[in-house]
């Protein structure tokens, strides 16, 4: 009989194939107007999707993931409208029967079982709770219908339900234990607040209150980044501050409101989550700027720092006869000179620093560039991105060197390299007599070609 060896490292994997046993979720999708399903995961408290699936004509769909992160996903035609949150880990088996008034658990693992009875107990108040939410016809009429007089009454009833069920959860899965019952405060929580931020027919007086909504701080949620675990996650964060004002914290001025905002919550990554919402809302990237010096310390994750990026990249454009960008910066003298200030006359910008070496192989060749353009309608403008501490390096070079032209400072490129997204200097960029862009890359005065653009210009 021949003896069979196994490998080490074969045993290593075929043990790390059994550890990462995929997660199945299928079933049948048997809402009317369905065609298609998608499946979304959770990142940092909103739902993503992860797969879609058109449905077959028996509408039966199906999902595997060879690596599931232990956690809640959604079934839903859309991302933010009703869906089913059910949990997923490496080897769960679950199958649903979805229909226009529910889903049941055909087939699934306790911890389904278990969420499947929280969802089923708390449907009728989410529904009243925020119209947007409810994709169940069953509810319909909650939904579209509910005021305070029915609401109120219906939350103080689920609060002893929901307390009930939350000491039952004991499934063999201690750490889903603890993400249900947070889900449940969080769940609770979200309700009551949803609606009182959606517009109704009436509205209630503050002594028409349940008790229950002065028991809502942030300590309750919002002291650590567990909120992230929900798909409404970001939906909870961004409405919370508003709620804090109906319930009597005035907060400052206009100009003050995202600092009164950020103190609403306790923990340092979910402000920066205001933030970033906050910065979504702005108009001009100078406001865009401004912000980011104040707040940008907040941006620390992926999704936060690239909603950062999208309104950058949506407020900036390069393109020729866009404005530019109206720097408002310092001379050598400490005055003020922005881009509108220097209308009538075509700017050719040069972005430098003193460490740079190529920046300071071109000065010779913009020396006599600007020598040989004197008499015309052009101003010749170097910012320097030096960092702050080297400010007096920067003034002390412009004097030995005897630069010409109007010298400004940007410290470390905070203006003029953010908003162009400049990724090494020297950098030229010419701009028209009406301050329009010309070229945000133009040629270098060692070439040739950038005083033929200029005369063409003029």
């Amino acid at each position: 009989m021949k003896k069979q060896f196994i490998f080490p490292a074969l045993l290593m994997s075929l043990a790390a194939s059994a550890q990462k046993s995929p997660a199945i979720v299928q079933g049948v999708f048997n809402k009317s107007k369905a065609t298609a399903v998608s499946l979304y995961e959770v990142k940092d408290g909103e739902r993503t999707e992860f797969a879609k699936t058109n449905l077959s004509d028996g509408k039966s769909f199906a999902f595997q993931l060879p690596s599931a992160k232990a956690g809640y996903y959604y079934l839903a035609t859309d991302p933010k409208r009703g869906g089913i949150r059910i949990y997923l880990a490496p080897g769960t088996k679950l199958t649903l029967q979805v229909t226009d008034t529910g889903y049941q658990v055909t087939s699934g693992s306790a911890e389904n079982k278990l969420l499947y009875q929280w969802e089923a107990l708390r449907a009728p108040v989410r529904a009243m709770s925020k119209s947007f939410y409810n994709d169940n016809p069953k509810y319909r009429s909650l939904a579209d219908t509910s005021t305070w007089k029915s609401f109120f009454p219906a939350l103080e009833a689920m609060m002893p339900v929901a307390e009930t069920f939350r000491k039952k959860i004991n499934s063999p899965n201690k750490a889903f234990n603890d993400l249900l019952r947070f889900t449940i405060d969080a769940d609770m929580q979200h309700m009551a607040i949803s609606f009182l931020l959606q517009p109704r027919s009436a509205h209630p007086a503050k002594a028409d209150y349940p008790a229950f909504y002065q028991r809502i701080n942030p300590s309750n949620l919002f002291q650590t980044t567990k909120i992230y675990s929900l798909g409404e996650g970001q939906d909870a964060i961004g409405s919370y501050p508003t709620f804090r004002m109906l319930m009597g914290n005035t907060p400052p001025d206009k100009d003050k409101f995202l600092d009164w905002s950020l103190e609403q919550l306790a923990n340092d990554t979910l402000k920066g989550d205001l933030v970033a919402r906050n910065l979504s809302g702005s108009r001009t990237f100078e406001d865009v700027l401004q912000k980011l010096d104040s707040y940008g310390h907040y941006l620390k994750t992926e999704g936060q720092l690239a909603a950062k990026e999208q309104v950058m990249e949506k407020l900036v454009k390069y393109q020729k006869g866009a404005p530019g960008l109206n720097f408002d910066l310092e001379d050598i003298n400490g005055k003020k000179v922005s881009l509108k200030s220097l209308a009538g006359k075509l700017v050719v910008v040069d972005v430098w620093a003193t460490w740079c070496g190529p920046c300071k192989a071109e000065i010779p060749h913009l020396k006599q560039l600007t020598e040989e353009m004197k008499g015309k309608d052009v101003v010749f403008v170097s910012i320097s991105t030096d960092k702050e501490a080297d400010k007096d390096k920067w003034k002390q070079f412009v004097a030995e060197k005897e630069l010409e032209g109007v010298q400004l400072y940007d410290p470390a490129g905070k203006s003029v390299i953010t908003y162009y997204k400049i990724p090494g200097i020297p950098r030229f960029m010419v701009f028209d007599k009406k301050g329009n862009i010309v070229s945000v890359d133009a040629p270098r005065p060692s070439t040739p070609d950038l005083k033929k653009m200029i005369e063409g210009l003029l």
